[in-house]
């Protein structure tokens, strides 16, 4: 049993690794339908909001306009979090470790109390 619980955990840890190591190269689109947006992380690193109905941008996440990047394993999977003072928002995606194609987002606006949660549908890869 102690064997098959060790073999268990060297398997998670390889597949939330996986995601660790390919972060630089994860590209696709998921959609919030509530909000009408379409979050688009590309290869270069930078994260497109554009409305979904109409494909225009809405605001360009990049290196220049975020703050305190952060990028970890966390128990709910790959965490990114970061700052944009620029929206006054503070932003945590995270792609769950259960190879789920959904992507889950917590937004919180420094002018509200509350957060905007929401599981977000892959829409292309």
């Amino acid at each position: 049993m102690k064997k098959f619980l060790a073999l268990a955990a060297v398997a998670v840890m390889s597949i939330v690794g996986a995601f660790a190591f390919d972060l630089g190269s994860i590209q696709g689109t998921w959609q919030d339908t509530e909000w009408d947006g379409n979050w688009t992380f590309k290869a270069d690193g930078t994260i497109v909001l554009s409305l979904a109905s109409t494909g225009e941008t809405v605001f360009t996440f990049t290196d220049s306009n975020i703050q305190q990047p952060h990028i970890a394993i966390e128990d709910e999977g790959l965490t990114l979090r970061f700052d944009c003072a620029a929206t006054h928002r503070t932003y945590k995606f995270v792609k769950p470790a259960d190879l789920s194609p959904e992507l889950k987002m917590t937004i919180v606006r420094d002018w509200r109390k509350g957060e905007y949660r929401k599981t977000l549908k892959v829409v292309r890869n």
